[in-house]
């Protein structure tokens, strides 16, 4: 008890600072999560029938993935890359990297668009800025986390669901659904110019850039893959049972992925800790962490039994009676993956990449190969289970690829 009381009492000031990050992203997660769920989705849900609804879901979600995942596999490399720049005091390769990869996740989600079908040209010509800005809005704010400021991301929030709310309004008189996306990245985008230097750094490559260079490479592939499986609900249910069971399953989840997005700010504040040259990562905190996180998980879940059902029909009165029966297993699912993205700060700064691949590889060999397989069949109730399953055995494989890459890594504290 006493040596409790002196850990605390040693670390007072340590702990009061990462609460307070913590709270500071939680409420900018609040804030930009709060204004989706709340204001866009439903309203997009309003103007649009079911079917349209649906289909607009699946391009938004290509359109999430894509950004994310050139965008913020940048970011998380700029972290972990931070102290080799800074020991060897060179700056440069990531803005030319940033740029020239927001160019190809355009040209990716125009493709992307083709294929999938239903985007009008009107539409199309909206969203290829679009992404091209988010993919950037996803590395800048990379800043805010490399200088532990916070306080500057919630404003940034502030900003950024200003401009999806004024989108969102425009739609109702012009149909053009990429509004509230655009203007949200526009916003945002001009905030971070007059707020982060690391718009200004050099458009030039350094002696690190090829090994800058081949990371951002194995954690894009992983991020695109474990984006597109968050977003995989909406590209694997759409062209094998239609548009109205995307709404139906979106909207099912709707409470718990809210939950999971507004909290998940943990994970990159830990990771933002993670990657600073005086913290020494042990088992101790590693599990702390993990029991907590489930503790949180267990609580939310209790929480959503109530809330959810009530939530999601004040939301979305036209599609609730199709969502109901499969709101509990939904949200159980999309609160696992919170619980495993938590985790996964851990595993992303201490155990080697590769097993990056292993976990992502593994997650969408059940969720794919599974969910394609049962739906013909068992239909929305058979993908339900089978992403919960997913999300069960991916949470497993990082509890253990970070408990032994941690034990291993010699850096155990008593």
């Amino acid at each position: 008890m006493f040596e409790v009381r002196g850990i605390l009492s040693r670390n007072q000031k340590k702990i009061k600072r990462l609460f307070s990050d913590f709270l500071y992203k939680t409420m900018a997660g609040i804030i930009s999560t709060g204004t989706q769920q709340l204001v866009v989705l439903p309203l997009l849900a309003k103007f649009f029938s079911a079917e349209m609804y649906g289909g607009i879901l699946t391009i938004r979600g290509v359109y999430s993935a894509i950004y994310v995942g050139f965008g913020n596999s940048l970011a998380n490399v700029r972290q972990i890359t931070y102290t080799d720049y800074s020991k060897k005091g060179v700056v440069g390769d990531y803005n030319l990297l940033a740029w020239i990869f927001a160019g190809i996740s355009a040209v990716f989600l125009a493709i992307i668009c083709s294929f999938v079908g239903n985007v009008e040209i009107f539409e199309m010509i909206l969203l290829i800025p679009a992404v091209f800005i988010a993919t950037l809005n996803a590395y800048y704010l990379v800043h805010y986390n490399l200088v532990l400021d916070f306080k500057n991301l919630l404003f940034n929030s502030v900003i950024s669901s200003g401009g999806a709310i004024l989108g969102i309004f425009l739609v109702k008189y012009t149909m053009l659904w990429p509004l509230p996306l655009l203007l949200s990245g526009i916003f945002s985008l001009t905030n971070l110019f007059f707020t982060t230097p690391r718009i200004r750094e050099p458009f030039h490559k350094t002696g690190l850039m090829f090994k800058t260079l081949s990371k951002y490479a194995i954690l894009l592939a992983v991020t695109l893959v474990a984006q597109s499986l968050l977003y995989l609900d909406r590209l694997i249910v759409y062209p094998i049972i239609g548009g109205e069971a995307v709404a139906t399953y979106s909207t099912a989840a709707f409470f718990g992925k809210s939950v999971a997005v507004i909290i998940s700010p943990l994970s990159s504040v830990l990771l933002g800790y993670y990657c600073q040259d005086t913290f020494k990562m042990s088992l101790k905190y590693f599990w702390g962490g993990n029991v907590i996180v489930l503790v949180l998980s267990a609580l939310f879940m209790i929480i959503s039994i109530v809330m959810a059902p009530w939530l999601t029909g004040l939301l979305f009165p036209s599609l609730i009676d199709m969502a109901n029966p499969y709101i509990f297993i939904s949200n159980l699912a999309a609160i696992l993956c919170f619980a495993g993205n938590v985790a996964q700060s851990a595993v992303l700064k201490f155990a080697n990449i590769f097993w990056q691949i292993v976990i992502q590889v593994c997650y969408a060999a059940i969720y794919v190969i599974l969910g394609v397989l049962v739906m013909p069949k068992y239909g929305l109730w058979g993908f339900c289970y089978v992403v919960l399953f997913a999300n069960v055995v991916r949470l497993i494989l990082l509890y253990t690829i970070g408990h032994y890459s941690i034990m291993l890594r010699g850096n155990i504290k008593s």
